[in-house]
């Protein structure tokens, strides 16, 4: 049986905001439009990244909205530290359980 990951009330606000954040960073940088993600925190944009390799260089809570639609969080660590990894939160995986 397939189920879905059920995604929390607030993250799924927070992350409708970080997908509409983006759109609108992409709209005003065309040039950074077509690749990479943009981070968002707290509902800002506050860079953007070509890839998700060193989730360390950002803070945990922060967003990367890929060209794709896709969504990660950057969780764990601290924000000293940085985050331990990214997680992709959008859109929700499938899981397979018996």
């Amino acid at each position: 049986m397939k189920t879905l990951i059920s995604i929390l009330p607030r993250t799924k606000r927070e992350v409708t905001a970080a997908r509409a954040a983006a759109k609108q960073y992409r709209a005003e940088e065309p040039d950074l439009a077509g690749s990479g993600f943009v981070v968002v925190f707290d509902g800002q944009v506050c860079g953007w990244t070509r890839d998700l390799a060193t989730p360390s260089a950002r803070r945990p809570g922060c967003y990367a909205v890929g060209t794709d639609g896709t969504v990660h969080r950057a969780e764990g660590g601290d924000q000293q530290s940085g985050a331990r990894q990214w997680v992709q939160v959008w859109p929700l995986k499938q899981t397979t359980s018996s």
